[in-house]
């Protein structure tokens, strides 16, 4: 029977992704309807959250809540395959064993994290290279920060081949509505043949198409409440605006993702990493760590380590969540450099340092912001 084939070249996909800025954005105008790295859920899961330090004042250089816009961000430079060497040092990362066992045994294929918009005053533009735990939220901000190189890691195996489908539905379809749609029931044996034509090994066909019948229905929920969400706050996203779309689509398709299942706390991965950035000349822009600090300490492992191994700039900022009343999460950054100074201080987890997280605006709908001001 003949097939439809997934053109992989990126002559291909940069027709399909012209064609795209010319289509009606149906992403933006239909209405229709993990465990993280390190060893935290990136669906993070319901803490015992300690006091944030609501009482304090805000710092005077705290940046200001998310504005209320329409506006798409500049078209930025289409991105180019990277050199042969370093895609062979960025696809070569090593990955790291897998965990004993995943946090309640279970795979956290989307984010219960609500309100990602909040960080995009302080990410938009930074470029770099964006290192990200967990799943969809890493697209969402990758669509803000515009990384030239993006790392997605986790140390479930099953989300990182939830990244890799990702990757085939970014690089065949033309707008995110169809990248949306393509979660949806009936799109079950279209994506099934992608995958075979993009993974002719059978073992690994099959365990990737396994973990997208798994997450279909979930992932396909959650795209739609996001885009809905998006819409609703006037924040564009790679689900409501095309040119954010189409970069991560080229992103994918010039080699320049990498799912890799990473453990934030061990020494492959994130070691192999900080020796592509510093080879690449690539500054880390944007680690994300999501709330994977509240399930270890900062003398676990090689975490501390692995932190000062990545190459930051003074631009470079940490992006936080931390749980409070139950299934809620406050959204804390802070740049790099103070992250590290903190943890050269002594402070000896991200629950005695959550403490020191103080409201970063007083704008409307920005209450669950939160800036780490640098160490005293």
């Amino acid at each position: 029977m003949a097939r439809a084939r997934v053109r992989w070249s990126a002559l291909a996909l940069a027709l399909r992704l012209a064609a795209c800025a010319t289509q009606d954005g149906r992403g933006a105008e239909r209405p229709t309807a993990t465990d993280t790295g390190g060893v935290a859920p990136s669906r993070e899961a319901p803490s015992a959250a300690a006091s944030s330090g609501d009482g304090a004042s805000s710092p005077a250089a705290a940046p200001p809540a998310a504005a209320a816009t329409t506006a798409s961000l500049p078209p930025p430079a289409d991105p180019s395959p990277l050199e042969p060497d370093l895609s062979a040092a960025l696809h070569g990362v090593r990955a790291d064993p897998p965990p004993r066992a995943l946090t309640r045994e279970r795979h956290y294929y989307v984010s219960n994290e609500q309100h990602h918009h909040l960080y995009r005053p302080t990410i938009e533009g930074l470029g770099g290279i964006q290192l990200g735990v967990g799943a969809e939220q890493n697209y969402l901000l990758a669509g803000w920060a515009r990384p030239e190189v993006l790392v997605l890691v986790d140390f479930d195996q099953a989300i990182v081949d939830l990244h890799e489908v990702y990757g085939v539905l970014f690089t065949s379809t033309s707008s995110a509505g169809e990248l949306v749609d393509a979660w949806a029931f009936g799109a079950r044996r279209s994506v099934a043949r992608r995958l075979e034509e993009r993974w002719p090994d059978p073992a690994l066909r099959k365990r990737r198409l396994r973990v997208y019948d798994e997450a279909r229905a979930e992932v396909h929920a959650r795209l739609q409440r996001l885009r809905a969400r998006d819409a609703r706050v006037g924040v564009p996203s790679f689900l409501t605006d095309p040119e954010q779309f189409r970069r991560l689509a080229a992103l994918w398709a010039t080699g320049r993702v990498l799912a890799v299942r990473g453990d934030l706390t061990q020494d492959r991965a994130l070691t192999d990493l900080a020796a592509f950035a510093r080879r690449s000349r690539l500054p880390v822009r944007v680690l994300y760590l999501s709330n994977a600090e509240e399930y270890f300490d900062y003398v676990t492992g090689h975490f501390t380590s692995n932190l000062r191994a990545l190459p930051f700039d003074e631009r470079s900022v940490v992006l936080h969540t931390r749980g409070h009343h139950g299934d809620h999460y406050r959204f804390v950054h802070q740049r790099a450099k103070d992250y590290l100074a903190w943890i050269a201080a002594g402070v000896p987890s991200w629950e005695e340092l959550a403490k020191r997280a103080v409201p970063a605006s007083d704008a409307p709908g920005a209450e669950e912001l939160r800036i780490i001001p640098p160490p005293p």
